[in-house]
């Protein structure tokens, strides 16, 4: 949805200014929307404009009773900045003006599927393919630029990347969004975080690195595996419908809810949650997005076993799942995990070896001790091998230890390639959840 907005906006940049004018709470007397549709209420002296956006399908809509031909308008687009960059302005609601709910029923009306011949079917399928090869060419043209970027960066030196400005960024994440590589804009747009590590060389050169093996990878996706290739097109932002998930073969298991974890990347709120099957020992990723104040759809609660089916989206590695139906179950909690680092290390090792854009391992640790050498955290497995550990938040280093006390413990957590961060703990047959220690630290 984001990478679809940023692209909308970059469209119509000759309206995005006037539109970022009135992007203030101040100019609209009424802000509210959810994750289906925006409304707002704008007020000048003379006259007052009622504008709609409908989010819900593949591609936006928009109603505005202003004079303005263009569609859509500045109010419209007024709406998606500050849906984007402060979502927090609207109210959060189910119910909307008569007018706003007619207009919705009648586009659902015209969109609902309707048979279709034979010949129909064909021709629909015709244009589907067309519109693929479209996104393909331009894909293959923002990453070509890319690559001769790449280049040109590696033999001017990293130091020239360190001067430029957030301008030179906004730009090629702008041009990368364009070219329908939204998940590659927002990787090129966070690359002068890594300014401000003591490493930066090593970590901007690494981070480099992978983009290009994302960019070979494309030059070269005929010649994949075609589970490597979804995997690349996964990365590369590609998403694949829920709908056409839901088609494919359950796994039906025991799963065991080992961590949820929530953030905020672009304005955009996310939620991670990781089950363990219990028979199959498959990890799998529930992963939902919400904005503002609006709630995520289920309320997953770290630490029970739940009975059901998940639907793996398709990739060489699955990890991101759905599940459609599933029922509690009462039992205490129990997850055998990697008994050491060796083992460990194999088993991300075979994964990097299927997936090579791998970007999170999920992975229960069973016997380890924390430690604090120089006010860096450690994990430390029964045969005195070691890999640095780092929480989301800090404050959550010296409670590992206390709950630890000198003991081997089971923790779960994330690995990215270089440093794994707990979500939860086994302690004495005790599960914690780490996200809830958190809250109330906060508290």
């Amino acid at each position: 949805m984001l990478a679809k907005i940023q692209a909308l906006l970059q469209g119509n940049h000759y309206l995005t200014e006037d539109a970022r004018a009135i992007a203030r709470l101040r100019c609209w007397e009424v802000l509210e929307g959810n994750e289906k549709v925006l409304y707002g209420l704008y007020r000048t002296k003379r006259s007052r404009y009622s504008t709609y956006v409908d989010l819900r399908h593949e591609k936006l809509a928009f109603r505005c009773n202003c004079r303005s031909r263009k569609n859509p308008c500045k109010h419209s687009l007024a709406l998606l900045i500050m849906l984007v960059e402060q979502s927090d302005v609207f109210r959060v609601t189910e119910s909307f003006p008569e007018e706003l709910q007619t207009w919705l029923k009648r586009r659902d009306s015209r969109l609902q599927p309707k048979e279709r011949s034979e010949a129909e079917e064909e021709k629909l399928a015709e244009l589907r393919q067309k519109n693929w090869e479209k996104r393909l060419q331009q894909m293959s043209k923002g990453l070509h630029d890319l690559e001769l970027w790449l280049q040109e960066a590696v033999q001017t030196g990293l130091a020239d990347l360190h001067t430029r400005d957030a301008r030179y960024w906004d730009e090629w994440s702008a041009a990368l969004v364009n070219a329908k590589l939204g998940s590659l804009a927002k990787r090129v747009k966070a690359l002068p975080r890594l300014f401000e590590q003591g490493d930066w060389h090593e970590s901007l050169l690494g981070e480099l690195g992978e983009i290009y093996l994302l960019v070979k990878g494309f030059q070269h996706i005929e010649s994949l595996p075609i589970d490597l290739q979804q995997e690349l097109f996964n990365t590369l932002g590609v998403s694949v419908k829920k709908e056409v998930v839901l088609q494919t073969p359950p796994v039906h298991d025991h799963w065991w809810v080992l961590a949820k974890h929530e953030g905020v990347e672009d304005n955009l709120r996310f939620r991670r949650v990781w089950l363990l099957g219990e028979e199959s020992d498959d990890y799998a990723l529930l992963l939902d997005f919400a904005w503002g104040n609006q709630g995520f759809p289920q309320d997953w609660q770290p630490g029970t076993r739940l009975k059901g089916e998940l639907y793996f989206y398709p990739a060489n590695f699955p990890q991101r799942a759905l599940m459609k139906q599933f029922t509690l179950e009462h039992a205490p909690f129990e997850a055998i995990g990697f008994p050491d680092f060796l083992t460990f290390n194999a088993a991300y090792r075979a994964a990097i070896a299927q997936n090579p854009w791998l970007n999170l391992f999920p992975a229960c640790l069973a016997q380890v001790r924390p430690f604090v050498v120089k006010e860096a955290l450690f994990l430390l497995d029964l045969n005195g091998l070691q890999i640095p550990c780092r929480f989301q938040q800090a404050q959550l280093d010296w409670q590992l230890i206390a709950l630890s006390a000198g003991q081997p413990i089971q923790v779960f957590g994330e690995w990215d390639g270089t440093h794994f961060f707990p979500l939860s703990a086994t302690v004495e047959g005790r599960f914690i959840d780490f996200s809830v220690l958190l809250s109330n630290n906060r508290q």
